[in-house]
């Protein structure tokens, strides 16, 4: 699993890989807050107040508009996930903890 989204009242089960369900998108009935205190923090981390990403899927940063707007690159994700400005500094402390160095 890549990402989970808040959709309104529900839960999206973002995946990118086949083996996790077969690439198809699955409904939780939770909040994202509560999802986020189960899922380890050493795997995801919250960049949006809609999304909690799996860090081993993140394969770039893009910024955009001077250096205001920023996106998360997923591997085999098409779309960009939404990074605000608040998660920016704490993601790239997290990701370079694990290693992984952002410029």
């Amino acid at each position: 699993m890549s990402f989970l989204q808040k959709k309104r009242s529900y839960i999206l089960s973002g995946s990118t890989g086949r083996r996790a369900f077969n690439g198809v998108s699955i409904t939780l009935n939770d909040t994202l807050k509560n999802l986020e205190q189960i899922f380890s923090k050493d795997k995801f981390f919250r960049c949006h107040q809609s999304f909690l990403v799996n860090l081993n899927y993140i394969e770039g940063i893009r910024v955009e508009n001077g250096g205001n707007v920023f996106f998360l690159q997923l591997h085999g994700c098409q779309d960009c996930i939404p990074l605000s400005r608040k998660a920016y500094p704490e993601l790239k402390k997290c990701l370079e903890a694990h290693g992984i160095w952002f410029h």
